[in-house]
């Protein structure tokens, strides 16, 4: 997203940070009406604009745009969504971040059986097994015959390596 695609998109919409919420500015065929609301198959809020300066047809997604409206600049990194909701779009909400980071905060996977990311359920020794990502690598923090003291490791490492209160929510 270049600087003069930046001024066409503060042209064409109006981002209220409070609410997250993106409407066309007076003058575009929706006026008025908001904009982005179509949720992606990958759960954003997301649209196809053309865009004028280029002519070319673009498929955008909500956060980035909100960032970049609001700030003047695209983002550098991800935009990860602090509280999780994917079209919660509200500026208190999102951060420009590198991947590692955005790793450090997300849901849990539907598949989890434990509760908890990182513990599950050792299937050959039937113990309850502890690990976490650091570094783009998978630290075993050790196998446990109680499934609270396997939480309790994990946690522990969560907080050492600086993840996010809101991982595994």
């Amino acid at each position: 997203m270049t600087d003069v695609v930046i001024a066409e998109l503060r042209a064409r919409l109006r981002y209220e940070p409070d609410t997250g919420l993106l409407y066309w500015r007076d003058g575009e065929k929706f006026s008025g009406r908001r904009a982005f609301a179509h949720v992606s198959s990958r759960g954003y809020n997301a649209t196809s604009i053309k865009i004028r300066s280029t002519g070319k047809l673009t498929t955008m997604s909500a956060h980035r745009v909100a960032w970049a409206i609001h700030y003047g600049e695209h983002p550098t990194g991800q935009i990860d969504h602090i509280n999780g909701n994917k079209t919660d779009n509200r500026i208190s909400n999102l951060r420009d971040v590198v991947n590692a980071e955005n790793a450090k905060n997300l849901a849990m996977k539907s598949n989890n059986t434990s509760g908890v990311n990182g513990v599950y359920k050792h299937s050959q020794t039937g113990k309850w097994t502890a690990q976490i990502n650091a570094g783009g690598k998978t630290i075993g923090l050790g196998c446990f015959e109680r499934i609270e003291d396997a939480i309790i490791a994990r946690k522990a490492a969560e907080r050492v390596l600086m993840y996010h209160e809101n991982h595994g929510r």
